[in-house]
């Protein structure tokens, strides 16, 4: 009697086990299905990472104009329509940015700036020459490049101020635009 106690004790305990194990099991691939990495729609385009609700959200797109502009100080611009984006983001959000690449695409190829606004249009100058001499005139962003999948993610290194922004890939003038606000607390600040 006391032994088959033991065994039915001991396939108790077996399956109690057995059972465990395979809900744990189940949990942990749940889990990896839930977080499963979103894949970029487009090759080549730049999409805003939401992380929290883990989904890529697509970014305003434009082709810049090119131009030379002044005489006795000559500037090359790059100009966009608009004083601001339509994709808009708070200087306190996570900043990452995903783009998928063509193979043989090198991802440090593509270039974040910071965009002046002027006479209704947002624009990059890139370099200024007078009679003394050139010189560039831009605010270039540094950030980190991880892969992401079979994507990369674009991360700044630092927090972005509000303003206007821009990545373009060096050659091309496809650029991907957002804007960055400042939180709502310093925007209803009035001077006194």
């Amino acid at each position: 009697m006391k032994q088959l106690r033991v065994r039915v004790f001991s396939m108790l305990l077996a399956t109690i086990v057995i059972g465990t194990i395979s809900l744990s099991f189940y949990d942990v691939t749940a889990i990896s299905q839930e977080r499963k990495l979103p894949e970029p729609a487009s090759i080549g385009v730049f999409y805003f990472l939401d992380s929290p609700n883990n989904s890529l959200l697509s970014m305003e797109r434009q082709v810049a104009v090119s131009k030379m502009r002044g005489l006795l100080k000559e500037q090359f611009v790059i100009q966009l329509q608009g004083e601001k984006s339509t994709f808009r983001l708070r200087n306190h959000q996570k900043m990452e940015f995903v783009v998928s690449l063509f193979n043989g695409v090198d991802p440090n190829n593509y270039r974040l700036f910071l965009l002046n606004v002027k006479q209704g249009k947002r624009e990059l100058i890139l370099a200024e020459a007078t009679l003394k001499g050139s010189k560039s005139n831009f605010v270039q962003v540094p950030f980190d490049v991880t892969k992401f999948g079979e994507a990369y993610k674009y991360a700044p290194s630092q927090a972005l101020s509000p303003g206007e922004y821009a990545f373009f890939r060096r050659g091309s003038n496809d650029a991907f635009l957002f804007g960055v606000d400042a939180p709502k607390e310093e925007e209803n600040k009035k001077p006194n």
